[in-house]
């Protein structure tokens, strides 16, 4: 009988040692982050990103880039299209050459890709689960608001030293070409400044920005760029058409241009050269090609401070229409690459 009370109790031992491995084997359910909250990380202290996929490194990097799409300056939409054989070419105010870039034809194409640039230093992968049914991963990703913010203030912080030294250039009554050209790369600081603005408002949306910072000196350095004397020189076919384009794109940066000016006595010469090829019909369109070079110099110095090469085509089903789209194809290009350049070799973005 004992023998029998002592094999009863070592059975029920037994069963409640397996009833127990048993409750801790039972996979667990989803974790409260899946749904984007989670009292561990609270979103008034940190940016969450929540990521799913096949295996566990495209989870974290999903997460990644789920936190990288909060900030609206960090998404990139790059858009392949139909562009003929461009090449840019910034030149600094020493002359020596700043950018360089060339694209060809290429199809049209469409693919938006995240800039995991140094905003996203700090993001780290807090959390993994793997569902048990659908054997997919998940994965969270945190970002520390108040790191992402010191990080971003230190940058905007280094952006305004750099400024400091531009700011006495800019005053009244300072004029001239130096006027001008500090007054550009104000210009560019202020480019740079604005996402850096745009992301702290992310991390820290109820902390003061200041914004707007260099608004008097802006309004001084625009009209220091008026005060410019820009003469415009065109020669080849459609010249006159493509260097309006160029004209348009300076203008963006405030420079006031004057199409046939003298070059004797302006403060900067703009020039455009063009040529165009007719290239017959093709498969029922007519083609034509628009090529050109566009400065921008110093004529007392002889200083090149920009120079654009751009080629452009044009298609009609009509005779005689390729040529003035594939004009005005390369008037647009220039038109859109000037303010862009200009930032290269003043050291913007």
């Amino acid at each position: 009988m004992t023998r029998s009370i002592h094999g009863l109790a070592a059975a029920a031992l037994v069963a409640a040692t397996a009833c127990s491995t048993a409750a801790r084997a039972a996979p667990a359910g989803p974790p409260d982050w899946l749904s984007g909250e989670d009292s561990s990380w609270p979103t008034a202290l940190y940016l969450l990103g929540v990521g799913q996929a096949d295996d566990a490194a495209s989870a974290a990097a999903a997460a990644r880039g789920e936190i990288a799409r909060s900030f609206r300056s960090r998404v990139v939409s790059t858009t392949t299209a139909l562009a003929s054989e461009q090449t840019t070419t910034a030149s600094g105010l020493d002359g020596a050459v700043a950018a360089s870039s060339r694209r060809d034809d290429a199809s049209t194409s469409d693919d938006t890709t995240v800039a995991t640039d140094q905003q996203l230093v700090g993001v780290q992968i807090a959390a993994t689960w793997r569902d048990p049914v659908t054997a997919r991963f998940a994965a969270l990703a945190v970002l520390d608001r108040r790191e992402a913010a010191t990080r971003l203030r230190e940058q905007l912080r280094a952006l305004d030293a750099s400024a400091a030294p531009l700011l006495p250039l800019v005053r009244p009554p300072a004029a001239g070409l130096d006027a001008a050209t500090a007054a550009l790369k104000l210009v560019a600081v202020e480019h740079r400044r604005e996402p850096l603005l745009a992301d702290l408002r992310v991390v820290a949306p109820s902390a003061p920005v200041d914004g707007d910072r260099y608004a008097a000196e802006q309004d001084a350095a625009n009209a220091a760029l008026g005060r410019l004397r820009v003469a415009l020189v065109a020669a080849g076919e459609g010249a006159v058409q493509v260097g309006g384009g160029f004209a348009a794109g300076l203008s963006e940066l405030g420079l006031q241009v004057s199409p046939g000016g003298d070059p004797a006595t302006a403060d900067l010469v703009a020039e455009v050269h063009t040529s165009i090829q007719d290239l017959g019909p093709r498969e029922g369109w007519f083609w034509a090609r628009a090529s050109g070079t566009a400065t921008l110099r110093d004529p007392k110095s002889g200083r090149m401070l920009l120079q654009l090469d751009r080629a452009a085509k044009g298609s009609s089903t009509m005779p005689g229409e390729a040529l003035p789209r594939a004009v005005q194809a390369l008037a647009d290009q220039f038109s859109r690459a000037v303010p862009g350049a200009a930032r290269s070799w003043l050291g913007g973005p």
